[in-house]
């Protein structure tokens, strides 16, 4: 039954994925928190080197949504309000100084190109 239930919410992440990066949802801000708790509850007990692994991607497919101009800004504005979760989950599984330093990589790259492709963010 946990098995069926973990393929369940599997199956919806990689629908809810796609939703993230097209903006699939600009009317639904709730998405997002929903899509960030159901990537939390999907890998519930990993080691710190599957969490960055997992806050990495949803980094990266916010960053893909906020950088796309093609994805209404409502959502790309959203993506950026939602856009601490996996920096915040990435600074607390940072372990080790190069770690650190990616994650305030990560950072500056997110300021630098919001303030670019979201100009009055």
């Amino acid at each position: 039954m946990a098995e069926q239930q973990a393929m369940e919410n599997f199956l919806e992440l990689i629908d809810m994925r796609h939703a993230v990066r097209y903006g699939e949802q600009p009317d639904s801000p709730g998405f997002l928190t929903r899509w960030l708790e159901l990537e939390e509850i999907t890998f519930p007990r990993v080691c710190n080197c599957i969490k960055r692994r997992v806050y990495r991607r949803e980094y990266d497919l916010l960053m893909d949504a906020i950088t796309d101009e093609l994805v209404p800004e409502t959502w790309r504005q959203l993506c950026l309000d939602h856009i601490h979760h996996p920096l915040n989950g990435l600074s607390a599984v940072a372990s080790k100084p190069h770690h650190r330093k990616a994650v305030n990589r990560l950072r500056w790259e997110m300021n630098t190109l919001a303030g670019y492709f979201l100009q009055y963010s």
